[in-house]
């Protein structure tokens, strides 16, 4: 892994990847300052969360992300509330306006503009707490997919060791 920069992991089925890679992909994060992105989808990420609640993978796994990863988004899934019937723009958080990688320009402000002008995306994953030290960036806006007032987290970052993890809550 050392000759790469960063890790794209698009709704990945972690249940097809060996323990020991798991291991690797960890240990080059935390030590060689990797760069991890992990995408939840509605296809493999609510399988393999509700289908390895404990084992060496899951566990590496639900340690590398910057949110809790439970089985809130396996039942959420089963109950029709990962899809929104129409685009709901994202919240962008005060963190998120002051991390460089958000910017879709080169200042904040006109970042924050442009990000207003987004329609937005239909789809989460149910994901409400943040790990110590992680931040959210984005939130999820839809009122209706707010559990006790707290709206989906859809971009999250942690520092992890030497390297970075960024959490995606949808593709």
């Amino acid at each position: 892994l050392s000759q790469y920069d960063a890790i794209l992991a698009f709704d990945a089925d972690w249940t097809k990847i060996p323990d020991r890679s798991v291991e690797v992909l960890e240990k080059w994060v935390a030590e060689q300052a990797g760069g991890f992105l992990m995408v939840s989808g509605t296809v493999e990420m609510p399988k393999w969360v509700a289908r390895s609640a404990s084992g060496t993978r899951a566990l590496t796994l639900r340690s590398l992300s910057p949110v809790v990863l439970d089985q809130r988004g396996s039942s959420l899934l089963a109950a029709g509330r990962v899809e929104a019937v129409s685009p709901w723009p994202l919240s962008i958080t005060p963190d998120g306006m002051q991390t460089d990688f958000m910017w879709l320009s080169d200042d904040a402000q006109t970042s924050g503009q442009l990000w207003g002008d987004f329609d937005g995306v239909y789809s989460y994953y149910a994901a409400y707490e943040l790990k110590p030290g992680a931040k959210a960036l984005a939130l999820f806006s839809d009122p209706s997919a707010a559990v006790d007032g707290q709206s989906p987290i859809y971009i999250a970052s942690q520092f992890y060791g030497a390297g970075r993890v960024v959490f995606l809550g949808g593709g």
